[in-house]
């Protein structure tokens, strides 16, 4: 199964989350990322998913969705420019 990748899950990405393993994506199939460690092991405990960095999503899942809020999307972005493969499909989920 392709491997998804939620950088920034906060309420929008954990609905998303919550929507994928609903659908039946396996929590081994979704990683995480988040800027507190506390939120990532409460992602990890409730959801059964690994939480990595940014960099490592980029480089090992199939799909990226971008779920931070719009003003820090430069900031994201300018943190994966070195780490995303060609033949990544990455979906902005900010708003505007």
């Amino acid at each position: 199964m392709t491997r998804i990748a939620i950088l920034g899950v906060g309420k929008l990405g954990e609905a998303l989350l919550s929507g994928l393993l609903r659908a039946g994506h396996a929590p081994q199939d979704v990683v995480v990322t988040t800027r507190r460690p506390a939120r990532a092991e409460e992602l990890s405990h409730t959801h059964g998913v690994q939480a990595v960095t940014n960099a490592e999503a980029a480089e090992h899942a199939e799909v990226l969705l971008l779920a931070v809020k719009p003003q820090d999307m430069a900031a994201l972005l300018t943190e994966l420019a070195g780490s995303v493969p060609a033949d990544r499909l990455v979906v902005s989920m900010a708003a505007g």
